[in-house]
């Protein structure tokens, strides 16, 4: 396996941005996520740091085209784009959001041959890092961070209150980083690396610990009063809603949903986003 995968990087790489796409919300299969660098960290540790951003980048472009793809069909449906040019859009938005996952793999590289320090010394450092970048680089682009893959399982994400989105992404390279190391020693038949080992599953154990004790707590409830809530889904079809011969008929509908829902008393009402399909500064009929 190790074999196939030096004679294929590239092959290796896709795999890795693959699973990274299917192990997020949509496919969503987060197991995929504990593993799904490995193939990627097994191709890039013992080459040149322009090939480990190339084949990083690869990987990125995979990922990131899996879960934007949908930009293509609003451009296309919405905005009035022919086809070939929202997918050309597409293309250069997953190039640009591979550079994210290509750049802490050129660095971790670039380190591995200067100072000979492993993969999950590094990576999980400079992962985080761009991970944090790109979600505030030019207004910021917060979504597809590694971390998101794991948001049903509580046990992981408790840390989050203390490390923010980024803390959970770290964790899931690390533990990546390990996987791939312990896969190269058995493949090579040298002796396992424990101290990385160790330190992948005492920062694990740390983590679901801390999972653990924050999901099982008791929330006071001293001075917290219930709140009626009623929330409006109309679920109008995106094509029919920003038609504007459909603009009555969506307010229409609202506003009977709405009236609907008062025969509950409630104490807050809840449109979605984006519920009324014009901008109402520029209607001054619909301000009333």
């Amino acid at each position: 396996m190790m074999q196939f995968m030096k004679k294929t990087p590239t092959a290796a790489a896709i795999l890795s941005g693959v699973l990274m796409a299917a192990a997020s919300p949509g496919a969503n299969l987060p197991a995929l996520a504990w593993i799904c660098l490995v193939p990627l960290c097994l191709v890039t540790r013992e080459v040149k740091p322009s090939t480990a951003l190339w084949l990083g980048w690869i990987a990125g472009c995979v990922y990131h085209a899996g879960l934007v793809y949908w930009i293509t069909v609003s451009m296309t449906l919405y905005g009035g784009l022919p086809w070939y040019a929202s997918v050309s859009v597409l293309a250069l938005f997953a190039a640009f959001l591979g550079l994210f996952t290509g750049l802490p793999l050129y660095g971790s590289c670039w380190v591995w041959r200067a100072a000979r320090w492993g993969y999950a010394a590094v990576l999980p450092l400079l992962w985080t890092a761009t991970e944090y970048i790109k979600s505030w680089l030019l207004t910021g682009f917060p979504w597809d961070n590694l971390a998101h893959t794991q948001f049903q399982q509580l046990w992981v994400i408790q840390i989050a209150d203390l490390t923010g989105v980024w803390g959970v992404s770290f964790v899931l390279v690390v533990v990546n980083c390990c996987l791939a190391e312990i896969f190269t020693s058995l493949s090579h038949r040298a002796p396992i690396q424990w101290h990385s080992t160790a330190y992948a599953g005492l920062l694990l154990a740390a983590t679901l610990g801390y999972g653990v004790v924050m999901t099982s707590r008791e929330l006071p409830e001293a001075g917290m009063l219930p709140v009626r809530v009623s929330m409006i889904q109309p679920n109008i079809p995106q094509d029919l809603k920003w038609d504007p011969l459909y603009l009555e008929a969506t307010l229409k509908k609202f506003s009977s949903l709405t009236a609907q829902s008062r025969s509950a008393a409630p104490e807050v009402i809840i449109w979605p986003e984006s519920a009324t399909p014009f901008f109402y500064e520029a209607e001054p009929a619909y301000q009333s």
